[in-house]
């Protein structure tokens, strides 16, 4: 064996061990064994190889409560295993690569081991005292999570965590430098990677819609607000920050140019595409157009309903995901068929939408709630699904509603 082996360790996005000889190059990956525990055990050993590691401490890392009978002897094997592994590097004997002293395992003495994450710490105390070449290096050595085939470890997990976090605020603070400087191709490069790795990380979201727009493609990045606010309400349940969707107005704002054509600017005003039924629109939107109907109402005297539909499973509890992402589907398409082209709904969380009925009464609004859960039933039939409806006069800024609303009778489907 050479004086000194240096094996690569991959550990971010997938793991992997590299040998580079002068008879060639030896890898050692995930898809060369099926056996998941010698995969974990390898991979304990290379994140902890600065050290010994007790046989107590493998035994709790690789097993934690579970019940395998004598792990003393399983850890022997899997000791064998490793040797044995070794060897696909280009070591003719693993036993002077892996030792097993006194119950304490560790690397052989000529064994050096090279980990990404190493790296990835030493390139991110560089890019912390100003150097961006750092920063982009790190950011690029940053492929995926931390071992990600070790999701069920509790050791392995608060790593993961660790470094994802660190990964999205380099990135952040990194962008943002670059935005400083004008570099908005490589903010856009650095920011689209994050976000694939994190899609909801909102911060190199914003990142990446302001160098859009800086770039000069705004309409890319309103396009791309529309792709975060479906994303978000669609997985999470919730809407953009209130500081994306101050920059979606401000770019919206800033996208239309000065022009005196009044038939050019009505042209651009016109919904492109001949929709049927009632206007979907985001949150954000919602509530502009609701503040507004309710200042009219004010001056007209009219009254307006604020209904709520939400979907539930028969019993009334959540729906899982699984059926949960259908079911709204359907819902959705049933508000937009059986409402005026005149009124508005939006999606106010994973299980519900809000609609606008301008000019109904409460007797009104009751109907038109039970004509869409009509063809909801109808569409769903056969599905453990259930609706619950809401009803509630809208109420113009600082006005007192002693009103709480008025819920209707779950209707039972399927």
């Amino acid at each position: 064996m050479e004086q000194t082996a240096v094996i690569q360790v991959s550990l971010f996005g997938t793991f992997s061990m590299r040998r580079e000889t002068a008879e060639g190059s030896f890898v050692l990956t995930e898809q060369d064994s099926t056996s998941k525990r010698l995969w974990a055990f390898l991979q304990y050993m290379t994140v902890f190889h600065q050290r010994g590691v007790t046989q107590e401490e493998l035994i709790e890392a690789l097993w934690g409560d579970c019940d395998i009978g004598n792990p003393v002897n399983t850890l022997k094997t899997l000791l064998h295993r490793g040797r044995t592994a070794m060897q696909q590097l280009g070591f003719p004997d693993g036993k002077e690569i892996l030792l097993y002293r006194r119950g304490v395992y560790s690397w052989g003495g000529g064994v050096q081991l090279e980990l990404d994450i190493e790296t990835f710490d030493r390139l991110c105390e560089e890019a912390d005292k100003g150097d961006l070449n750092s920063a982009g290096a790190a950011i690029q050595l940053y492929g995926g999570d931390f071992l990600p085939s070790a999701s069920g470890s509790p050791w392995a997990i608060s790593l993961r965590t660790f470094y994802h976090g660190k990964y999205l605020a380099l990135c952040a603070e990194t962008a943002q430098h670059l935005l400083e400087d004008k570099r908005y191709e490589e903010v856009c490069r650095i920011c689209q990677t994050a976000t694939m790795i994190d899609p909801y990380d909102e911060t190199c979201h914003l990142l990446l819609m302001r160098a859009m727009a800086a770039g000069g493609a705004t309409q890319a990045a309103l396009q791309h607000y529309t792709h975060v606010a479906a994303l978000l309400m669609d997985q999470l349940g919730v809407s953009p920050s209130q500081e994306m969707v101050d920059l979606y107005r401000e770019l919206a704002k800033a996208n239309q140019g000065t022009e005196m054509n009044l038939g050019i600017i009505r042209d651009q005003l016109i919904e492109q595409q001949d929709i049927r039924g009632a206007f979907f629109c985001e949150f954000g939107i919602f509530q502009d157009m609701y503040r507004l109907l309710a200042r009219s109402c004010v001056r007209s005297g009219q009254v307006a309903q604020l209904a709520m539909i939400a979907v539930l499973d028969r019993d009334g509890s959540p729906l899982s995901s699984q059926r949960l992402a259908p079911a709204m589907e359907v819902l959705r398409a049933s508000i937009q068929r059986s409402l005026r082209s005149g009124d508005v709904f939006t999606r106010y969380s994973t299980t519900q939408y809000l609609i606008l009925l301008p000019t109904a009464s409460y007797e009104n609004a009751e109907l038109v709630l039970k004509r869409i859960t009509g063809v909801f039933q109808k569409t769903m039939a056969g599905v453990s699904t259930s609706t619950q409806c809401g009803v509630m006069p809208v109420q113009p800024a600082m006005a007192d509603c002693p009103d709480p609303g008025r819920f209707l009778p779950i209707d039972q489907t399927g």
